[in-house]
């Protein structure tokens, strides 16, 4: 019970300080990278290494399982969903 009541705080705490990051990382990806519709699986790899970089250290240790799960139709958009958790969730065009 404990454990449940501490994992859910942490995920709210998680998706508080990633919307304070978000506006920073989206602009870095679209100064950065082309469009999503052309990224290749490498592109992608560092896609996720771009996002580790510049979010806070104190959320990187939450972040380590980030992995990408689904390539959405045509490849427009990439969600990226931290450990699995649909309630975290970073959606980038």
């Amino acid at each position: 019970m404990v454990v449940t009541i501490l994992i859910e705080t942490q995920a709210m705490r998680v998706t508080i300080l990633m919307k304070s990051q978000i506006a920073r990382v989206t602009s870095l990806l679209k100064s950065q990278l082309v469009r999503v519709t052309s990224l290749r699986k490498r592109q992608l790899v560092r896609l996720i290494s771009l996002l580790k970089r510049q979010l806070p250290m104190e959320i990187k240790t939450l972040l380590k399982p980030l992995r990408l799960m689904t390539l959405l139709k045509h490849q427009q958009k990439a969600k990226l969903f931290v450990g699995g958790q649909p309630n975290i969730l970073l959606t980038y065009l």
